[in-house]
């Protein structure tokens, strides 16, 4: 039986192909051959576009490692996030990769462009992502910023970034990166670099070198070093090297208790100390009121407890008094810590006068004449 169409039979081509007249292959027209294949110049699809692997729809374009199902989608992109015919769910923009594994994401919005890198797993809290944004849009004070956000696990309240800024956010026109961890971070622009949050810590290797070195400009009028504690200063050197802060250099007063005075009332016991180390650097001062009485050894108490050397040596600070053994008389002499003695207390006071009342000797409770006074100042060593 023939056909009456020599071109099809039925709905079969009967030939090796069918072309519009100016077809030329490559450069214009058509062609649609008996064995499958077309070429168009250009193509109009109207609803989906389905290939062995891929579909393009109204929705985006998607690509499957196999056949279309589920678990199959390896990229996307789309204008909106959804989820295909095969329950497979794609974000918002371009995606790369299998869902259910580690991906690449890349989108926009009105201000910010990112791309996200999300591993897909259950211990995974926040995505890690790079983003280039603008900052105050369309303020004076506009800014653009690139950022690097590392991923946090679940239960975390933390994580790490770096962001390199075109200027601050304030409107100063100074670049500037800032590297953060939690509440931590590290910032630094042309000026100053400034560590918020963690402490600093530093472990050099073995080097005949500084572990830490400042070197400054032969301009420079600022301190040296400079460390506060609730924005007050506890130690800084100035630009001459020279320590100009202490521990804020404030001293702390203390009471100085007088014993073995016997009958000796005092008008004041005043006193104040300072730490640096293990040494004390103090004042302890008394001025007598009724005398005293009695053949027992004077002594007066220090801030903290002094070192004994373990029986092996005494400590000796100076002292001078006015009025002790003699009305009027002046004296120098020391404060003597005995190695065989205990607890934070001075054990005796010996002065020494070379003038024509020629007393020396250790001051008793009787030595504490009415009006005399004497000042202990000096160092020692602590426990």
């Amino acid at each position: 039986m023939g056909f009456d169409n020599p071109v099809v039979g039925g709905t079969a081509l009967r030939i090796p192909a069918i072309q519009s007249p100016n077809y030329a292959a490559g450069s214009a027209g058509w062609i649609i051959k008996i064995d499958g294949s077309a070429e168009f110049n250009n193509l109009t699809v109207r609803g989906e576009f389905l290939g062995t692997n891929f579909i393009i729809n109204s929705s985006g374009i998607f690509l499957y490692s196999a056949t279309p199902a589920a678990g199959k989608l390896i990229g996307s992109w789309a204008n909106a996030a959804g989820t295909d015919a095969y329950t497979n769910a794609y974000p918002a923009g371009l995606a790369v990769g299998l869902n259910t594994k580690p991906q690449v994401h890349i989108n926009s919005n009105a201000s910010t462009g990112y791309i996200e890198l999300p591993t897909n797993r259950a211990i995974e809290n926040t995505i890690a992502n790079i983003l280039a944004s603008v900052g105050n849009s369309g303020a004076a004070n506009e800014y653009a910023t690139l950022q690097l956000h590392g991923p946090s696990v679940t239960g975390a309240t933390d994580a790490a970034s770096i962001q390199l800024n075109s200027q601050n956010n304030d409107g100063t026109s100074e670049a500037n990166y800032r590297l953060a961890t939690g509440t931590g971070a590290l910032t630094m622009d042309q000026d100053v670099m400034t560590l918020t949050g963690p402490r600093l810590a530093a472990f050099p290797d073995a080097s005949a070198s500084s572990a830490l070195f400042v070197n400054t400009d032969s301009g420079y009028t600022g301190n040296m070093a400079r460390f506060q504690l609730n924005a007050a200063d506890r130690f800084t050197v100035d630009n001459d090297g020279i320590l100009t802060t202490y521990a804020t250099n404030a001293f702390t007063s203390y009471t100085p208790t007088v014993g073995n005075g016997g009958t000796a009332t005092f008008t004041s016991t005043t006193g104040w100390w300072q730490r640096v180390g293990s040494m004390i650097f103090f004042n302890a001062e008394f001025v007598v009121n009724a005398a005293g009485s009695g053949a027992g050894l004077v002594t007066v108490t220090t801030p903290t407890t002094p070192y004994r050397a373990g029986g092996s040596g005494r400590q000796v600070v100076p002292c001078h008094s006015k009025g002790i053994w003699t009305a009027g008389m002046a004296a120098d002499g020391c404060a003597v810590i005995m190695d065989t003695g205990s607890g934070a207390v001075i054990d005796q006071l010996s002065t020494s006068n070379d003038n024509a009342l020629n007393r020396d000797g250790i001051v008793t409770g009787a030595n504490l004449l009415a009006g005399s006074r004497m000042t202990i100042e000096g160092w020692y060593r602590e426990v």
